[in-house]
């Protein structure tokens, strides 16, 4: 009978506990419709224009298509499982896992490339655009890393590399628009 009422109180506690907040959800750290604009300016003043050119649904998985000035991936898929990127030329391969979706701190993975992933954040960083509440994803390539911070529904809001312990912007987010609903 002790043990019947143990664990009737347990049950009752357990069923009272609170919900962690945002259980079950999925942060989209990328824009997912038509029209969404970055403009990035770098060190020496130069802009750089990027633009959602297109969104379509494949699956559960959301594939947006861009333009502009240096664009980075031509398509970026974005899932449950994080950001992937296509590039042109490639038959439509998926590339790597640029951010995970659901990470902890520290979260690590290896591309096809030889490259490595970290992350780590949030953190707030500031850039011309204003202040972004940010996870920091650090591309350890052979001799260099690469950092990139991404903003929930934004996207990349700034890009440094670091070699022999100097770290040097190569751009940061000026401007962003949502594009149309």
């Amino acid at each position: 009978m002790a043990r019947f009422a143990c664990l009737l109180f347990l049950t009752n506690f357990a069923l009272a506990a609170p919900i962690p907040k945002g259980a079950g959800t999925v942060t989209i750290y990328y824009p997912t419709t038509a029209g969404a604009k970055w403009v990035y300016v770098t060190p020496d003043g130069d802009e750089q224009t990027i633009e959602v050119a297109d969104v379509k649904r494949d699956g559960g998985d959301v594939v947006v298509s861009l333009k502009g000035d240096d664009a980075p991936p031509d398509k970026i898929i974005v899932s449950a499982d994080g950001l992937r990127y296509v590039r042109d030329g490639t038959d439509g391969k998926l590339g790597g896992v640029m951010m995970k979706a659901k990470f902890r701190e520290g979260d690590s993975w290896k591309l096809s490339d030889g490259s490595e992933r970290t992350i780590s954040g949030p953190e707030v960083v500031e850039v011309p655009a204003g202040k972004f509440t940010a996870v920091k994803v650090t591309v350890t390539v052979r001799e260099f890393d690469q950092i990139i911070w991404y903003a929930p529904g934004v996207g990349e809001v700034k890009r440094t590399v670091k070699k022999n312990g100097v770290e040097a912007v190569m751009r940061s987010l000026k401007s962003f628009a949502d594009g149309k609903k």
